[in-house]
């Protein structure tokens, strides 16, 4: 099953193989079917699993381009089967310290795994998730974000625009700063943080955390390119 989350974001829909288990946070390959031929990159990719460990589905949401890969897997028929194998990563929730995770665009969609799984399993530590798009209308399962926020008090939404549109009621304008996140989880050194988007914004924010004295050893960084 296909859905779109936002135009030009869409969430494909997997049979979850017997006995698959994963941690939230964690990847896995795709390997499109021989049939459908293969770019100069091949027929496989990685995607990060949006779905919670525990839904029945497995669930990928990415960006739709232009790319021979993402038109490929657009055209699928419904029912497809196709090569699945992982889960692969490291970034998972450390479950003894407060959470600061920062997504730009689709890097949300490990978060989104973590943090329904650790709501859903019921676990205490804070966690606080700033959301970075150039436009509201870019951002993927805020939404439902907001709603796991309004229910949880140990959870908080941070969502920010940086680009020219308007700012929604409850958002913020501007990138993500050392003070935007001291004034919304308190002291940095005192985080475990996570860090998802477009591999400039990534590289900027773990420069800005280790200028700020974040330990390497306290925040987890994964680049989203498109393919």
């Amino acid at each position: 099953m296909r859905e779109e989350e936002t135009e030009g974001t869409t969430t494909f829909h997997f049979e979850r193989p017997a006995g698959f288990q994963f941690k939230a946070g964690q990847a896995i390959y795709l390997t499109l079917p021989a049939s459908i031929g293969a770019d100069n990159r091949g027929r496989m990719r990685t995607f990060s699993l949006s779905s919670s460990p525990h839904d029945r589905d497995l669930t990928i949401t990415t960006r739709v381009s232009d790319s021979a890969f993402k038109k490929a897997l657009q055209a699928l028929p419904l029912g497809t089967e196709i090569e699945l194998s992982g889960p692969y990563g490291n970034m998972v929730l450390d479950e003894r310290r407060p959470a600061v995770f920062i997504a730009g665009g689709i890097g949300i969609t490990p978060f989104r795994s973590m943090i329904r799984d650790a709501i859903e399993r019921g676990l205490r530590q804070r966690m606080v998730v700033f959301y970075s798009v150039r436009k509201a209308e870019d951002a993927a399962f805020v939404g439902e974000l907001e709603a796991l926020a309004e229910h949880n008090p140990r959870f908080e939404l941070v969502p920010t625009i940086t680009g020219p549109g308007e700012v929604p009621p409850g958002w913020q304008r501007g990138k993500v700063t050392n003070e935007m996140i001291s004034r919304h989880a308190g002291d940095l050194a005192d985080q475990t943080f996570y860090v998802a988007g477009p591999p400039k914004m990534v590289e900027g924010l773990k420069q800005m955390l280790l200028a700020s004295g974040v330990a390497t050893a306290d925040f987890h960084i994964e680049e989203f390119t498109g393919y």
